[in-house]
């Protein structure tokens, strides 16, 4: 089974041998018999364990076996403790799940490992594929599980449960039973225990059919793909930060709901909302949001672009630089630069000499009674009012007026006029450049 492993990696070029591999270990037999594997095959590793506190003294007993395994062979061991109370709003497997690959994303990172591997096998792919089954999924659900998601590995992918017992009975590795894989509480144990047996005691080709069925639709898809990437070429564009898509060509093709959801899946629109946008194709004017992203029909055609940030007159939003954002009609960058070299032009960009101010900084639009030193004045304060008065901004222009604030002193009026202490000079070291992009 250790050559099948070997091959396996090498089939699905899941990394090379000289990248380091941060292992998630629960315990189980199937983390504890890919621990083995690892260990045997000789490659740089880490072990990560999650103690969830979920199940008591058998929690803290699970943790310990772990750390000792790794203790006796030298290998790195990582332990993170979740506190259950903050797992229990709303799911807590997904609570619990997302937390686990937070942390497995921020330690890979830390210690510097390539790749994250799991321990999930052939059975688990099974279960989900049934499992999406029952929950109306679409292709990207019934493809299973991944061998590789980005630096996400599942080497074990290629065996299935009674492999590993077997190996593990073979090589005498030691793990832990964690008694709630034992109950029907959650909906995977429930196909574990009592479909999949089923389905193979009508057919002993149940789970070798189940795989196929796995890989058969993943290359389905793959082909999908190409093929869609190909035809909406001609019908999506670019333009000015935006994407113009022509809603009357792809609806005349007859599957328009279903070509429109894959071009906005990666913007995380639902199917509910494409079939919505078909339906509504001649309807200038109405717009659709996920996340991050809006889309508005305008005669017939679909412009998508990013959710922009409004603030009204009362709201604030923290800046911690670098980072990008935009707000109302303003694009901006702020980043952190020791070049001393530019040409001073607000409209373009401003400096701040960065050892006078923090590093957590608020940007809020100007309101009655804020008062401001310029740039210039040495020090003297004006109201803001009179200065944006002076500078002869005019009415319907001053609603847009944004000032960057540090504590309660306002450094600078974004586009207009830094404060004369926070001005460059020639002790100055580090410098915080805020650029204006092009408003998307």
């Amino acid at each position: 089974m250790l050559d099948k492993f070997l091959s396996y990696i090498h089939t699905q070029k899941l990394f090379n041998y000289t990248d380091r591999i941060l292992l998630a270990v629960s315990g189980g037999i199937d983390s504890s018999v890919l621990l083995h594997m690892f260990v045997k095959a000789k490659m740089d590793i880490g072990v990560c364990h999650v103690n969830h506190h979920l199940r008591g003294e058998a929690s803290d007993m699970d943790a310990e076996f772990v750390s000792h395994i790794c203790s006796e062979s030298g290998i790195p061991f990582y332990c993170l403790h979740l506190d259950p109370s903050d797992l229990n709003a709303g799911n807590m497997q997904k609570n619990a799940r997302n937390r686990r690959y937070e942390w497995f994303q921020i330690l890979a990172t830390k210690e510097h490992y390539d790749y994250i591997a799991t321990a999930h096998h052939a059975d688990d792919n099974a279960e989900t594929f049934l499992i999406n089954i029952m929950r109306g999924s679409g292709l990207d659900g019934l493809q299973g599980i991944a061998p590789k998601s980005q630096n996400i590995i599942r080497p074990l992918l290629f065996a299935s449960r009674g492999e590993i017992e077997n190996y593990a009975f073979e090589n005498n590795i030691s793990y832990r039973e964690d008694q709630s894989n034992a109950t029907d509480k959650y909906l995977r144990n429930r196909v574990r225990h009592h479909i999949i047996p089923e389905m193979v005691r009508a057919d002993q080709r149940a789970l070798t059919g189940l795989a196929i069925s796995v890989s058969n639709i993943g290359e389905s898809k793959n082909l999908l793909d190409f093929l869609m990437e190909n035809y909406i070429k001609n019908y999506v564009q670019h333009q000015e930060g935006n994407i113009h898509i022509d809603l009357g060509a792809i609806s005349a093709s007859g599957h328009g709901d279903q070509i429109i959801y894959h071009v906005l899946k990666p913007y995380h629109f639902n199917y509910s909302q494409c079939k919505d946008i078909i339906r509504d194709i001649n309807q200038t004017g109405n717009v659709y949001n996920s996340e991050k992203y809006e889309a508005f029909i305008n005669r017939g055609f679909l412009i998508l672009r990013k959710t922009k940030l409004y603030l009204s007159n009362e709201d604030t939003i923290e800046i911690s630089p670098p980072c990008k954002l935009v707000i109302n009609k303003l694009n901006l960058q702020f980043e952190w630069t020791d070049e001393k070299s530019f040409t001073v032009n607000p409209n373009e960009a401003q400096y701040l000499d960065a050892e006078t101010i923090s590093q957590s900084l608020v940007i809020r639009k100007w309101q009655s009674g804020d008062r401001f030193a310029p740039l210039g004045m040495n020090g003297k304060t004006q109201k803001l009012k009179d200065y944006l008065i002076g500078q002869k901004v005019p009415l319907f222009d001053k609603d847009d007026v944004f000032v960057l604030v540090d504590g309660k002193r306002i450094v600078c009026i974004l586009r207009h006029r830094i404060a004369d202490s926070v001005k460059i000079t020639d002790y100055t070291t580090k410098i915080l450049k805020i650029s204006f992009l092009p408003y998307p």
